[in-house]
């Protein structure tokens, strides 16, 4: 009986080891058939993505206008704007107090800038003298002036002062016709 069973058993053994080859052949076999067509299923997977996406365009441009829109109108409310805008109104008001503290402290380049500005607003003078007259001549007419700059405000700033004989200078240019 025991003879019987061995034998029984190696029958068993030899059938189940030809079963497993027979799956692992059947399977190895499936594998390399899967690979070779992976590609085209990937790539049919990519055009059908593609094509639904097409069919989507309308919808995700939508979409996507109404998220613009949402941050816009999120933008405007936080900003308060309503034409103008209310917060850049209350920050610009410190921009010419910003602007003249700077001109404050850089005295000294303002001065020679103004002076710069100040001879190119008067372009071919010529003729001044110690006392204040100035003389323009083309050859068409001839021009004589006197500028005199009268502080009656104490303790003027120098920016102020030349913002003043600009202005003087230019009402000449004016009056000059130049």
């Amino acid at each position: 009986m025991k003879l019987e069973t061995k034998k029984e058993l190696d029958e068993y053994k030899k059938e189940w080891t030809a079963k497993i080859k027979e799956i692992r052949t059947g399977t190895t076999d499936e594998f390399v058939t899967m690979k070779t067509s992976m590609k085209s299923i990937g790539k049919d997977s990519i055009k059908g993505l593609m094509a639904g996406m097409e069919d989507m365009e309308p919808s995700l441009q939508k979409k996507a206008q109404s998220i613009a829109d949402s941050i816009s109108k999120t933008i405007a409310k936080a900003l308060q704007i309503k034409s103008p805008s209310r917060v850049m109104k209350k920050l610009g008001k410190w921009v010419p107090v910003g602007l003249a503290d700077g001109m404050e402290d850089n005295i000294g380049a303002v001065i020679q800038a103004t002076q710069r500005m100040a001879n190119a607003t008067i372009p071919s003078l010529t003729g001044a003298n110690s006392g204040g007259s100035i003389s323009h001549v083309d050859n068409a007419r001839s021009y004589q002036s006197s500028i005199t700059i009268v502080n009656q405000v104490p303790n003027i700033s120098p920016s102020e002062l030349a913002r003043k004989s600009i202005q003087a200078q230019r009402q000449l240019a004016m009056e000059w016709g130049v």
